[in-house]
This record gives C-alpha cells, structure tokens and sequence, in this order.
C-alpha cells in the first residue's frame, strides 16, 4: 500500500506485509546402528530358526567384501539393518514495515531537506523434527539429534535526513552543490534481550559543476545470527585432528548452536569521484575507494582449536573433546558456534560508461572492475591473523577463494524496441590451500597450494519490447549511483 503528492504534495507513505515459509522434507535411507550391531553377532537371536525374531538367515553379516560386488549371503542381514529415516524442518518469516518520507520538511537556501522514517516488526521461527531413530542417536555415522521449535520476534526503527547545503541556488565559488545525509537504525531482539543502535553518514560534493561529483560514505552495521545458529539441532561431522603425535583424518565433530551468541558488528567507508567531462557527451568514470570491518563473525571453530584448548585446560562453555576409555584417542568433539571472527577488506571499484545516440540506436558500453587489495581474516579469537587475497583460507575450515581481481563488461545496443547485450565476466586465478598440518606419509601433497587458473564467461542476450506507447524519459544524476545503465526508449 503507498501514495505520494499527499498533503503539500510533499509526503508519501508505503507499507506492507511479506510471509515465506519453507519447508524441508528429508527421507535417508540408512543402516541402524542397534541393527548393525546385532548382524555382527552370529549368537543374536535373529539368526535363530527356532526364534520369532528371525530374520530368514543363519549366517552373520560378513563386511570383508566389495560394495560393489554384494555378497548374497548378506542380503537377509542388510535388509534387516536398512531403514528409512523421515525428518522434517519447517522455517518461517513474517515482516509488517510503514514507512513515511517527505522532500521537503521545511526549506532552506539551497532546497529542501529531506526525511524519512519507519519501522518494521518481523517474527521468524525454525522447527526441526528428526526421526525417531535420528532422536535416538541410532543413524550409522551420527549421534544423536534433537527436536527444535524456537522462534523471534524483533522490532526496528529507523530515519534518514538529506540535508543540501550549497545548490546551483545558491552556489559559490567551489561549491557548485554540497549536500549531507544523516541516518540511524535501532532493532531490539525479544528473543536474547539485546538491541543495536547504528549510524551511517554521507556526502555529496560537487566543486564546479556536474562534471566532478566526490562521494563519501560511512557507517556502522551488525547481523543478528540465525535461529540456525542460535537454536538449531546439532549436526555431525567429520574434520582432520593431531593428538598426542596421532593424526587421524576423519575425527567426528559435532556441531551444536549457542543461543547466547550476540550480533555481530561492522563498520564499512567508502568514498570516489564521479567524471562526466562535457567535452565528451555519454562519458562516465567513476573511482571507489572501500574499507569494511567485521567484528564478532559467527563461526564453527576448527576441530583441532577444540583440541588444543582441551590440551591447555581452558574449553569455551559447550565445548568438550570425549576420549575412548584408553585415553589416547578421540572419540568425538563438541564445539558451538561462537562469536570469534574478524574479517577485514580494503580495495578499489572502477567503471568506465559510454554511451553513443545514432540514427540506429543507442551504443553502451560499461566496465566495471574491482580489485581488493588486501582481505585479513581472523577464524576465532585464538587462530592467527592471515592475509588471504589472491589465496583461499584453510579448506580444513573454509575453503572461499578471495580474488584479487573481478571485472564485469557489457555492450549494449537498443534500437525501436530491440535490446541486444552482450557480456564478459572475468574472476582473477588465486592459490588454494589444501589440509595444512596433514601427516605426509597420508596426505603427500596435503600441505601444497593448488593454482585455479582466472575464469571468462560469455552470453548475448537479445530481446524485443512490443511496448506501444512511449515510455517517460529519465535521466540518472551523475554521481548518486555506480548502476550506469539508465536507457529508455526515446524519440
């Protein structure tokens, strides 16, 4: 629901209502770990003719074979071990928002001074039901699950002011047009009793005239966790480790949620230029600077952080590494995610546009580019600092690739409804790291970089507009965005 013009014909409002829902149907076929058992033990009464829990045969499962050529005495035994596990996870998300906005509050030299405010309300729950023998622990290969039904409630409000400075109104000398904006957001979570507060700041300078337009940008964010990451079921896996001298590379790691997690923080600048040289109709360039922060990153730690915490005596609260009754080995680990990470970019945008009017159309080529110059990244409080770009982190933890170079071109033509793009993609190569700390004797090249080469994709798309009224015209203002392709059909 929205409308404009309203009162002075300065004021608007818009509102609205979204509802999702997704639903997860998981049907596993797998063996029971209490079956499983009980086919190895050639005294259990199943392999017992004389029994009522006879399941047609006396002989024991034998498991010194090749799976993919079966074994026919096994048969009557897998297919009393074999079972079909039916899980279900149902998510939902429900969102009201209002907001109201006018563009012109009140007026002062150089125009009028902009404001909007809102707020939005948004409910979501998760609800998780494993399988009975999913709840029992009795899935070869898993421990044992849990149910979840948990949800949140959250309510936000927020206000944004653009306040012109100088205008062509009232512009002087190095200040064809000056203008600032001002913006904060507060969102309460009911679920964990917390609440954020963050700002953002910008401006907009224009020294001569619309040909040179400096940009700048600041502000601060966060990220609530996910009701995955706070309430979900556990979940089990399988993770290299070193104990004791003893290298095992598939240790059972069971990865548990922490509702005590709390948001995360950031804070990202940006700040460019804008050229539209006159001299040269249809020609744009643009330059971004950007430096963005993250603090607090929710993250699983790697199995072998668990362990090394376990050697020095000082487990975070969930954590725990549970021995075989020897001593010498794991068993499994639990971990929980946690507030840990710090991430942290700084690179470069560029983009070229020009665009060409002809008796056959219009002519527009955009490149856009982007290089990052440096991504420092911070696993959990206790792991090193690395340098990443142009590499990929440790795939025994996360296995992202952070290019050094991406790039983007197009080329455009649009003639009386016909639109024909073509386009180029490019992702710059990087070195992935393989299992750092692998025993060579089992994983040779474990400890080697592997180079994925740089990447082009091609398409051409091509489209007819069978519009047959002429559409307004729109003109995009130099400077506010870096989406160049603003063409509409024309005379």
């Amino acid at each position: 629901v929205k409308g404009d013009k309203l009162f002075d014909g300065n004021w608007g409002y818009d509102a609205g209502f979204r509802f999702s829902q997704v639903k997860d149907d998981e049907m596993l076929q797998t063996a029971s770990a209490q079956r499983f058992s009980r086919i190895l033990n050639a005294a259990d009464p199943i392999f017992d003719p004389t029994s009522p829990q006879y399941i047609g045969t006396t002989v024991p499962f034998n498991p010194f074979g090749d799976y993919r050529v079966p074994i026919a005495s096994n048969a009557a035994s897998v297919n009393y071990a074999t079972i079909r596990a039916n899980s279900l996870a149902l998510s939902k998300i429900a969102t009201v928002d209002l907001n109201i906005y006018t563009t012109e509050l009140f007026k002062v030299p150089a125009g009028g001074v902009g404001l909007a405010f809102g707020g939005q309300f948004r409910r979501e729950t998760i609800s998780q039901v494993p399988d009975d023998h999913a709840l029992q622990g009795d899935l070869v290969g898993e421990s044992a699950s849990a149910a979840t039904d948990a949800g949140r409630r959250d309510y936000a409000f927020y206000a944004e002011s653009d306040i012109p400075i100088f205008s062509p109104q009232n512009a002087i000398l190095g200040f064809h047009s000056l203008e600032f904006t001002a913006a904060t957001r507060f969102e309460d979570f009911e679920n964990n009793d917390t609440n954020v507060l963050v700002p953002k700041f910008g401006m907009r300078w224009q020294p001569f005239d619309e040909q040179l337009t400096v940009r700048s940008t600041w502000g601060e964010g966060f990220r609530e966790p996910s009701l995955f990451e706070l309430y979900a079921s556990p979940t089990t896996g399988l993770e290299p480790t070193l104990f004791h001298g003893n290298f095992e590379p598939e240790t059972t790691t069971i990865e548990s949620s922490n509702p005590r997690l709390q948001p995360e923080d950031s804070r990202a600048f940006s700040g460019g230029i804008v050229y539209t040289p006159k001299y040269i109709g249809g020609l744009t360039l643009s330059v971004d600077l950007w430096d963005i922060e993250r603090r607090g990153v929710v993250t699983a730690p790697a199995a072998q952080e668990v362990v090394q915490r376990y050697l020095a005596g000082h487990l975070l609260p969930g954590e725990e590494v549970i021995l075989d009754p020897s001593g010498s080995s794991i068993n499994a680990i639990i971990e929980t995610f946690q507030n840990a990470g710090r991430q942290n970019a700084r690179g470069i945008d560029m983009g070229l546009q020009y665009v060409l009017q002809t008796p056959f159309g219009t002519f527009t080529s955009l490149t856009q580019a982007t290089y990052l110059d440096s991504f420092i990244l911070q696993l959990t409080t206790e792991s090193k600092s690395v340098e990443v770009s142009g590499n990929s982190a440790d795939q025994g933890t996360l296995g992202d690739g952070y290019l050094k170079w991406k790039g983007i071109s197009r080329l455009d033509w649009t003639w009386n409804g016909i639109d024909l793009l073509g386009t180029v993609r490019y992702t710059g190569g990087y070195n992935e790291h393989l299992f750092s700390g692998a025993d060579p004797s089992i994983y040779p090249d474990g400890n080697k970089d592997h180079y994925v080469k740089a990447t082009w994709f091609f398409d051409v798309q091509a489209s007819y507009d069978f519009t047959f009224t002429a559409p307004v015209e729109s003109q995009p203002v130099a400077g506010y965005s870096k989406d160049a392709k603003e063409i509409v059909r024309g005379k």
